[in-house]
């Protein structure tokens, strides 16, 4: 079953016991615990053209 789990989806273990689950994240806290390399990339992305943006906003011609 483990192997055949989707993301998001395992198994848990108390004791003796054991259930599937799936977990469903936000989109907050997907964002915080992603580990895809293409999301992080394009999140640094991101964040370097937002930063380019407002140097270039704050930034007077003369």
């Amino acid at each position: 079953m483990l192997l055949s789990a989707g993301v998001g989806e395992g198994i848990f273990f108390a004791g003796m016991n054991h259930v599937a689950i799936k977990i469903i994240a936000s989109a907050d806290e997907h964002a915080l615990a992603t580990s895809k390399p293409a999301e992080i990339l394009e999140r640094k992305k991101q964040a370097d053209l937002q930063a380019a943006a407002e140097v270039a906003s704050q930034t007077t011609t003369p």
